[in-house]
């Protein structure tokens, strides 16, 4: 299917067709670089050579590659004699740009100290555009990186003949570009300008833009573009796009879809009602269906999964601004903990130690046993399959095990046999038996032992133990 924003030409697209033809017909990225190695390695002939044994390539390429070699090395010499900024100050004196040299020097100035929005500023005043910026950026941009590349005839090799591949592109392209618009002085003009292009392609580009016409006549009579569409979306809207394929830009055309009560979103929404339809009309199953209510299904269908997946998206967003808000909190406190203006941090620490003390004793001691089954029940939930209702107890006895008294049998084989019923049942019931026990106060006392080490020691404690440790140092040393 086309892209979104792209009409399907009947009879084809000539220009698309015509770029397809130039790309077999000329020579590639690669071919060039090839000879033009060959040729900076010192080897002419043999790059003479290579042209002619090409049949993409021509000798006369040989002599593009030299001549634009040479211009760029009697740009160095200038940029030598002026310095770069000179240099391109000069070349902004010469038309189309005219500019005064001492603004066109301040204009490359500020290019390239980055100071773009001066520079668009004082080209705006000079010239009445922005377009020079551009130029200047491209120019600055190609000698800095020929400098660098004629260190190695490989690099300079390279450099060059991409320069030159980019001027072949754009002139297939306008090449191109003038034939269909009927321009045969400017599709000359471009054969003689350019090496590498050769007349008959101008014929190749007729030959194509005939055939194309012909082509759309014939599609046009019969009929233009017929959308077939196998099976409805979820999405009105791609059905849609798939719709406005045919019939563009005043062409012929029509779309058709074909479903069956067996499809995705047939079976999922609305496909029983259609199906108990066809029972009581006694329709057979060959007969195709074209009415007004089958059409009002599928749209409900449609709508239905739309709004399915809009409240999905609807929850994210949700979700995501709860953690978004979570996040500000935790870093604004981040930041007032690094700044200092988060008041005694002391006091701070001494209060959510206080809260998780207090949540465990809480948890241990007053209502170990509500905490100890609402684990219960959750580690039964997700581990039951809900078709055959089995349960999965490893994991269920993985995570309880540390929950209840080593003592109390949690046999593996006994509680695969029960259901997800039975199981909760009988896990509860032990859950009420370790509550009865000292068990709670053991697993208190081993989750404040986790935290103990980072309790901020009172400082009367620091103050004892130092004055104990300096008395322990008078008595060694009297």
């Amino acid at each position: 299917m086309a892209g979104r924003g792209t009409d399907i030409l009947l009879g084809g697209n000539p220009e698309g067709l015509a770029a397809e033809r130039m790309a077999e017909r000329c020579f590639t990225r690669d071919d060039l670089i090839k000879l033009a190695r060959q040729l900076f390695a010192g080897d002419e002939e043999g790059a003479r050579k290579l042209a002619r044994q090409n049949s993409k390539l021509s000798p006369d390429l040989v002599d593009w590659l030299l001549e634009t070699r040479q211009r760029y090395e009697a740009v160095i010499e200038e940029i030598e004699r002026y310095e770069l900024t000179g240099f391109l100050a000069r070349q902004l004196q010469a038309p189309p740009y005219a500019m005064d040299y001492n603004d066109a020097l301040t204009l490359v100035r500020m290019v390239r100290d980055g100071d773009l929005e001066a520079a668009r500023s004082l080209a705006r005043e000079r010239t009445g555009s922005v377009e020079v910026i551009a130029q200047v950026e491209q120019w600055l941009s190609d000698y800095q990186r020929y400098q660098h590349a004629r260190r190695s005839p490989q690099d300079q090799a390279r450099f060059i003949a991409g320069k030159l591949f980019e001027q072949h592109y754009n002139a297939r392209a306008a090449l191109i570009r003038a034939v269909l618009a009927g321009d045969q002085e400017r599709a000359e003009q471009l054969v003689a300008e350019t090496p590498g292009l050769s007349r008959d392609l101008i014929q190749e580009v007729r030959q194509i833009k005939a055939q194309c016409e012909a082509d759309r006549r014939r599609v046009w009579e019969a009929g233009g573009l017929h959308v077939i569409g196998t099976e409805r979306h979820e999405a009105r809207r791609i059905d849609n796009q798939l719709r406005g394929r045919a019939a563009r830009q005043g062409d012929p055309g029509s779309s058709r879809f074909y479903l069956s009560l067996e499809d995705e979103l047939m079976r999922r929404f609305g496909g029983q009602s259609v199906s108990n339809l066809m029972e009581r009309l006694k329709l057979d199953e060959d007969i195709p269906l074209e009415h007004r209510l089958v059409d009002k299904v599928i749209e409900s269908s449609q709508q239905r999964v739309e709004g399915y997946h809009f409240d999905i998206r609807k929850n994210l967003v949700e979700y995501d601004d709860v953690v978004n808000r979570q996040r500000e909190i935790v870093y604004r406190e981040r930041r007032s903990v690094l700044e200092g203006s988060g008041g005694d941090l002391d006091a701070k620490i001494r209060e959510f130690f206080a809260a998780e003390i207090e949540i465990l004793l809480d948890r241990y001691l007053e209502g170990f046993l509500p905490w100890v089954q609402a684990q219960i029940a959750q580690a039964v939930q997700e581990h039951t399959n809900l078709e055959t209702g089995a349960v999965n107890v490893g994991p269920v006895i993985a995570r309880l095990r540390p929950l209840l008294p080593p003592d109390l049998s949690l046999d593996r084989e006994v509680l695969a046999a029960m259901d997800a019923d039975a199981l909760m049942d009988y896990l509860n019931g032990l859950a009420e038996e370790a509550a009865q026990t000292d068990y709670p106060l053991r697993l208190l006392v081993q989750e404040i032992a986790r935290f103990i080490p980072l309790w901020p020691s009172p400082p009367y404690v620091l103050n004892l133990r130092t004055a104990a440790q300096r008395a322990q140092v008078q008595r060694a040393y009297t």
